[in-house]
């Protein structure tokens, strides 16, 4: 299961991670531990009713910390405009949807730890807002 964080940085702030450096101990943001990009890629086609994008084109390359890791790519925008205006109430309906998917279900998340994610991501996504900051994703196996 993959380390993962969400942040909220500029990108040359997001370029400046070391390898070793963890970046929720200098940005704002999340421990999303097990949420990779194909399910945060579930979540915007669900949002966008589209078909599922294996090459996860909506989330663009940042930097490569080392040939094994870590990674950091640039939070999806689309992704971060729905969350932004998700309202509350709504979370758990989208919660049960996105955990509907087969790689939740294969690594054993619940339908409650897939709503808490989703609250999570919505609260980053307003705190970078607050922040005039874009989020990125960290990733390490």
């Amino acid at each position: 299961m993959p380390l993962t964080d969400i942040f909220a940085a500029t990108e040359s702030e997001a370029r400046s991670l070391r390898l070793h450096e963890q970046p929720l101990s200098r940005f704002a943001g999340a421990d999303i531990k097990g949420v990779d990009l194909v399910k945060l890629e579930q979540l915007l086609r669900l949002a966008q009713e589209r078909t599922f994008d294996p090459k996860l084109t909506q989330f663009p390359f940042v930097a490569e910390l080392a040939d094994e890791g870590p990674w950091i790519v640039r939070f999806a925008p689309a992704l971060e405009e729905f969350l932004f205006d998700l309202d509350q109430q709504h979370i758990p309906a989208w919660g049960e949807r996105w955990a509907q998917i087969d790689e939740f279900r294969l690594d054993g998340f619940s339908t409650s730890d897939v709503t808490e994610v989703l609250r999570t991501l919505v609260r980053v996504v307003h705190e970078a807002r607050a922040l005039k900051k874009p989020l990125f994703v960290w990733m390490a196996m």
